[in-house]
């Protein structure tokens, strides 16, 4: 398979599968690592009747952002707010947060009249910085490959603004983003310091542009960057400290800074979990960190499957997942437009 389709697929399934197997140990404060070893060998072994687990809003959301990208052939406020919406009201049992299901409900009241402002209203005018929008993002990072950094910037706030208006929020989305067309542009393997080094310089200049919204994940890249060089005082964090140090829980700054770290540690050998597998590796430990986890496992999965491609995704895994075909299909639709571009 064309390597660039493979890294589409990855990317997508990832967001899929980390989804669907970190749901079941959401809002768990600790996760036994003997208990999530377990729960992964025995779906990998592949013994008995195989149990299927349900995907959540995290999947829900990033399906609906891929079909309207594509059905828009680009951003249209309107019509991406309808098919969020939509897609709530078609199953509401997905695990939706409060907030944004008065989003939802505000957006179908007002027949979409203005598809912002029901999320611009949201605690007191400041509106949410909460992960959602970059939980999503992976199909615009693949939609705007080809676009220019400050384009790719653009379409992920949009995107995002529907959700989330806080510029936390948003800045997460586009920090998540970038590490994805990273990822996908990487040629061999990943030199972390250097790209670390390079989501630093993206997001200076972004919250630079942005002062409401301080300087939180350039802070928590730079300390990612001291820990990468040997210059930090912590130089092999345990989980413990990786959720001290990027946290675990459900604000965007808590958590995206997690998942890429998480993504990045999963290029090498972990003590507690013997595989070789990079991309089962990073499921283990963005699941070990508790809290967030099926968001967290989602975009880390989705970082490394960007990297690696499908064929590190154990098809046996996939069987224990809802409709993983329905990713896997947009990524192929995505990965056309971006073909015929390059046809163009």
């Amino acid at each position: 398979m064309n390597l660039l389709r493979s890294r589409f697929r990855g990317c997508l399934l990832g967001v899929h599968l980390g989804d669907t197997l970190g749901s079941p140990f959401e809002g768990d404060a600790t996760v036994a690592k003997t208990v999530l070893r377990n729960y992964l060998n025995n779906m990998l072994a592949n013994k008995g009747n195989v149990q299927v687990f349900s995907f959540t809003d995290d999947t829900c959301m990033t399906i609906s952002l891929a079909e309207s990208l594509l059905k828009n052939n680009g951003f249209n406020a309107i019509e991406m707010a309808k098919q969020f919406t939509e897609g709530y009201f078609q199953n509401t049992r997905r695990g939706y947060g409060y907030n944004v299901v008065d989003v939802f409900n505000a957006l179908h009241l007002t027949n979409y009249e203005d598809p912002f402002l029901p999320a611009q209203r949201q605690f007191n005018g400041t509106g949410s910085y909460g992960n959602g929008a970059a939980m999503r993002i992976a199909p615009a990072a693949l939609f705007g490959l080809s676009l220019s950094d400050e384009q790719i910037n653009e379409l992920v706030a949009n995107c995002s603004k529907i959700t989330h208006s806080n510029a936390k929020g948003i800045n997460g989305a586009i920090l998540q983003c970038h590490a994805i067309r990273l990822a996908l542009k990487c040629d061999g393997p990943l030199d972390a310091i250097e790209f670390v080094k390079k989501l630093l310089n993206q997001m200076r200049h972004v919250e630079g542009q942005t002062n409401q919204s301080g300087d939180i994940y350039t802070t928590s890249l730079e300390q990612m960057l001291k820990i990468l060089e040997g210059s930090h005082q912590i130089k092999n964090p345990t989980t413990e400290q990786i959720v001290n140090l990027f946290g675990n829980n459900v604000s965007a700054m808590r958590s995206v800074p997690s998942a890429i770290y998480c993504a990045i540690r999963a290029q090498q050998p972990l003590n507690d979990f013997e595989t070789d597998n990079p991309f089962l590796r990073s499921l283990f430990i963005s699941i070990a960190l508790g809290g967030d986890t099926d968001t967290i496992a989602s975009m880390a999965c989705a970082i490394v499957g960007a990297l690696h491609g499908d064929e590190k995704i154990p098809d046996i895994l996939l069987k224990h997942c809802e409709n993983p075909e329905i990713s896997s299909q947009l990524a192929d639709e995505l990965y056309k437009k971006i073909e015929n571009e390059g046809k163009g």
